[in-house]
């Protein structure tokens, strides 16, 4: 009896899941099962053909666990959840203007502007963008532009805007002639005009980023813009895959590719050039970042996007206008 209430059961749990029930039951439920099974917690019950979900049309009724002319009734019964102390409901902004953000990246991410100026000087080549007065919005500490200044003619103009205090008191050391920074909320500022605007793992910070793209389309021409594609298979299965992200570098919103730029065209941008660039395999430092380094290159040099999809670790350079 117990081996057929048990089959019964799974069966039964099965077909409720095809039946897809109301995602307020799916939340916190528990399946009850039948005491007649001699299991506790079991509860069965058996009815005609007559009620058989369908009739109409109500997903929260009994689901049929067999083809037979009787059912087995699972119950999901709702139970609550744990609860959970509030945070400050400031503006999420706060966290860099209070030193916070520094606090928890003390480097303020140093080993990351190599990499990221060599894959956007890459873009700018490969479509022969000319340009001459540049501008960072969310520049941190300035090293992005301070290595684009290396690498660029010596008449190009750099600006950098930055809401943080702290990281706009670290990038004055990095101060030259063609070289500013200003402490200053860029979509604040009148009067600003640059031939290209970068926008490097700024939008994933920002509470609305809606506002935020549309406010600096007109600033420049050209723009680009660097993406970290948080959303994996391998990131959503660990339990901290993405509050990870969110603790760590205060990222509030994950992206795919697929949303990436579905997001520029509904803010009015024009996408002239994206790929894939590989940050976890080139500085990823973790422990499973390097575990992961062969498997991603061998899947990605298969098919880019479901490598991306499957085991994340890729990043996303767009040029867009």
């Amino acid at each position: 009896m117990r081996t057929s209430c048990t089959i019964q059961s799974f069966v039964g749990a099965l077909r409720l899941l095809i039946f897809w029930p109301s995602r307020s039951d799916l939340l916190s439920a528990r399946l009850q099962l039948g005491h007649s099974c001699g299991t506790s917690g079991c509860f069965a019950r058996t009815y005609p053909p007559s009620l058989l979900i369908g009739a109409d049309g109500d997903r929260d009724a009994q689901y049929s666990t067999t083809a037979l002319e009787v059912r087995t009734e699972i119950r999901i019964m709702a139970t609550p959840g744990p609860a959970f102390e509030p945070r400050s409901p400031g503006p999420y902004v706060e966290l860099y203007k209070d030193g916070s953000y520094l606090e928890r990246n003390p480097s303020w991410h140093l080993e990351e502007p190599p990499f990221k100026v060599k894959y956007i000087l890459q873009i700018l080549r490969r479509n022969s963008v000319k340009i001459q007065f540049i501008c960072e919005a969310g520049c941190g500490v300035g090293e992005v532009l301070r290595l684009l200044q290396l690498e660029l003619p010596p008449d190009t103009d750099f600006t950098g805007f930055d809401i943080s205090p702290q990281a706009h008191e670290l990038s004055k050391s990095r101060e030259n002639a063609p070289l500013r920074f200003r402490l200053a909320d860029i979509t604040q500022e009148r009067g600003i005009f640059f031939d290209l605007l970068l926008i490097l793992d700024v939008i994933e910070h920002l509470e609305d980023y809606f506002s935020f793209l549309r406010a600096i389309r007109p600033l420049a021409p050209y723009k680009i813009f660097h993406f970290p594609l948080d959303l994996s298979v391998q990131a959503v299965m660990r339990k901290n895959g993405l509050l990870k992200r969110r603790v760590d570098h205060a990222h509030l919103h994950y992206f795919s590719k697929e949303t990436v730029v579905e997001t520029l065209r509904d803010t009015g941008y024009l996408i002239r050039d994206c790929f894939y660039v590989p940050r976890s395999n080139e500085i990823g430092p973790k422990r499973i970042q390097k575990l992961f380094r062969v498997p991603r290159a061998v899947l990605f040099a298969v098919h880019q996007d479901f490598a991306t999809r499957l085991l994340g670790g890729y990043t996303l350079m767009i040029l867009a206008e």
